[in-house]
């Protein structure tokens, strides 16, 4: 083996190591037909096409979770329900990206968090809104997902709060003036912020950490589907 070949062997392992703990919790085959999917517009790691397909970094994972497995998934991507209904009223089996509280410990299984989530605030640059002080009583959009509207509420209680119904569309309303600044997850506003969002082709940005408000993802499901 050449040294070369020691460096490719070396890094293609370790992307194949990154999605193992996700992995692990399907090991078990399932013995259902067909495992329902929720989503919702989270890039990168689901987004919904105008097909209404879905890509992503998870759903690569989950895919390839399902092939190992014998598993069937269909991806229903969903907007305007919330996702403790869908799986509640078993639209959807299962949830990737899921933050955890109390009530959805008492209703779903959820699996170990595998992911960090970080809320970040995004201003113009030319009108920096940097911390919850400076977006005291300015208008702060953001999507219309509940476990943001918790992280909102907690963490800029003094802000005017606008709901768009995707992330993309409360960073156009920052663009479009309707906003002061807008609350969305880092890796959401990175892959965002790859294709300049109508509306922001020549608006520069400010984003800060929203000190303590990152919360730990987890995996949803149904009861029956927990293996």
């Amino acid at each position: 083996v050449t040294r070369n070949q020691r460096i490719l062997l070396t890094a293609f392992t370790g992307v194949v190591l990154l999605p193992a703990a996700w992995l692990a919790v399907v090991r078990k085959p399932i013995t259902h037909a067909v495992v329902r999917v929720g989503v919702d517009e989270s890039p990168p790691f689901y987004l919904i096409q105008p097909d209404g397909s879905v890509r992503g970094l998870a759903v690569d994972v989950l895919n390839e979770a399902a092939r190992r497995t014998g598993t069937k998934l269909r991806w229903v991507p969903l907007h305007d329900i919330p996702l403790e209904d869908a799986l509640r009223k078993r639209i959807v089996d299962i949830w990737p990206l899921v933050g955890i509280t109390p009530e959805r410990r008492k209703s779903l299984h959820l699996t170990k968090p595998w992911i960090e989530s970080e809320y970040v605030l995004v201003s113009l640059k030319n009108a920096p809104v940097s911390n919850p002080s400076d977006a005291a009583g300015k208008s702060v959009a953001h999507a219309r997902l509940r476990f943001t509207g918790l992280v909102a509420k907690q963490f800029l209680p003094r802000s005017i709060l606008t709901v768009r119904r995707l992330r993309l569309d409360a960073i156009r309303a920052l663009c479009e003036g309707e906003a002061s600044a807008a609350l969305i997850e880092s890796n959401a506003l990175d892959a965002i912020m790859l294709s300049r969002p109508p509306g922001c082709e020549q608006s520069d940005f400010n984003v800060a950490n929203l000190t303590g408000a990152t919360t730990p993802l987890t995996i949803a499901a149904v009861p029956e589907f927990a293996d």
